[in-house]
């Protein structure tokens, strides 16, 4: 098989479009909690709440890093 390419065209894709899921998930739920957070919220409830919000996030990005993919091949491939 001589005439064989490869390239980096697919990891591209595959991080753009993650990235790009990521993005449309995360930024519409950010505007809710922010504004509460910082306006709205007893001193005593801003550090719980913001840690819970970040352990979310890291769940949402590590499920994407690692699920993503697998429906992203079936795509691509």
């Amino acid at each position: 098989m001589p005439n064989e390419e490869f390239g980096a065209l697919v990891p591209i894709y595959g991080t753009l479009v993650t990235s790009l899921i990521a993005l449309i998930i995360a930024v519409p739920v950010s505007f809710g909690p922010a504004p509460f957070l910082t306006e709205l919220s007893p001193g005593w409830l801003c550090s719980p709440l913001g840690t819970a919000i970040e352990l979310l996030a890291v769940i949402l990005q590590y499920s994407l890093r690692h699920v993503g993919p697998v429906y992203l091949r079936a795509a691509v491939c």
